[in-house]
């Protein structure tokens, strides 16, 4: 399993995960439950948190995901 380094606003997690959407979705899940407040993208990269780069650069391999995406990701798999 890959690393992966989820954040948005004051959620920066690391997540063990085969790929880096679930491993956002699980980061997003435990977020909400704990009640921390997500902007409206959540990023996921196997190379640091982007936050922490000079300048804030991106990967090709990074991804930029709406929050509200993941979480009717969340909700739908919920539902099944």
């Amino acid at each position: 399993m890959a690393k992966f380094y989820v954040e948005s606003n004051s959620l920066r997690v690391i997540v063990d995960g085969a790929a880096p959407v679930p491993a956002a979705a699980l980061a997003v899940s435990q977020a909400v439950a704990r009640h921390v407040e997500l902007a409206e993208i959540v990023t996921v990269s196997e190379r640091g948190f982007v936050s922490e780069r000079e300048g804030g650069w991106l990967y090709d391999t990074d991804l930029m995901l709406e929050t509200g995406t993941l979480l009717g990701m969340l909700a739908e798999h919920e539902m099944n």
